[in-house]
């Protein structure tokens, strides 16, 4: 059984999705809801139809308690399918909805986010046939209904996916991940697409060694500036974080080296002040130590902090809030 993502309610609930082994049925997707005691209210397992390898990457819960999980489920080809499905809050199955790319290829969801008006968005890759995989952007409604699927190919064709995904307070949708560049190396993006699905802008980061930028987490804080986390190569890989405002001016970008080693980013948040917190791995004497930066909203450093845990070996973290 592994769990991959998490979220919580404004009641203390908290809810895990993953995958399970179901045995003759490969992976199935596992969400389950405990109470703020920690007591299982439910859990609830979704077999697709090819009854074949079904896991979840991200989960997201409205104020009514409704759960929406996404990620892919195979097809009766083997082939992967975006999968997206929304609970009610005593985890009946409301609706499943999947989407087949144009190449008939792997497609998955790699992030999701709700608004208030109980819409749903996923990000993730979707293979096209002649532009290898793109990032694939969807939105339903809280019916289940779609409402438009954005496709965005950088500017070698080659292979870029999303990763990250969220939603300002007037409905527009940031997007992060990494884009092929023509030389063959990666940038992290940044889109803005606004809530009926036209692309605002793009924006690129390409560190100092013009090479391997991947873009990991993007979070928008209550002004309407976006920040958008990376791993991204100097001497060694690094921590890096980029600021936008809403019209995609860059306001600052910011990198962390850890010790000299290689430093790879997981997560991202941001506070209520603004503050960015990026947290991933540094490797050190000790092997790969938990690593995580904390910035002011200038994009000023105000601390770095690392765990190195009991075993004294390798140690890597997946979230932050």
């Amino acid at each position: 059984d592994v769990p991959s993502a998490l979220a919580v309610d404004a009641a203390g609930n908290v809810y895990v999705t993953g995958c399970s082994h179901g045995g003759a049925s490969s992976w199935d997707v596992f969400t389950v809801k405990y109470g703020n005691d920690g007591k299982q209210r439910w859990l609830t397992l979704y077999n697709g139809p090819a009854n074949d390898g079904d896991e979840a990457a991200a989960i997201a819960v409205d104020g009514a308690g409704n759960v929406c999980v996404a990620g892919f489920s195979e097809d009766s080809n083997g082939k992967k399918d975006v999968c997206t499905i929304k609970y009610d809050a005593a985890g009946k199955q409301k609706w499943v909805k999947r989407y087949n790319g144009p190449a008939d290829g792997d497609d998955e969801a790699r992030a999701i986010a709700l608004d208030g008006s109980g819409n749903v968005y996923v990000t993730g890759r979707s293979e096209r046939p002649k532009t290898g995989e793109d990032f694939v952007t969807i939105k339903y409604n809280a019916a289940g209904l779609r409402q438009w699927v954005k496709h965005f190919s950088g500017p070698s064709d080659g292979d870029d996916s999303a990763n990250s995904l969220a939603l300002d307070a007037s409905g527009s949708v940031y997007v992060t991940g990494t884009l092929m560049t023509p030389l063959a190396s990666w940038d992290c993006a940044t889109l803005k697409y606004s809530a009926a699905g036209k692309l605002q802008w793009l924006r690129r980061y390409n560190g100092p060694s013009n090479s391997g930028d991947r873009g990991i987490a993007v979070a928008v804080d209550a002004t309407g500036r976006v920040c958008a986390a990376a791993t991204s190569p100097g001497k060694m890989n690094d921590f890096a974080a980029v600021q936008y405002d809403s019209a995609g001016v860059e306001r600052w970008d910011s990198r962390d080296d850890g010790v000299g080693g290689q430093d790879e980013a997981a997560a991202m948040a941001v506070d209520g002040s603004g503050n960015v917190i990026v947290t991933g791995y540094s490797w050190s004497s000790t092997e790969a130590d938990y690593a995580t930066v904390k910035y002011d909203a200038a994009g000023g450093q105000q601390w770095a902090k690392r765990y190195n845990g009991a075993a004294n070996k390798a140690d890597y973290p997946k979230a932050v809030a």
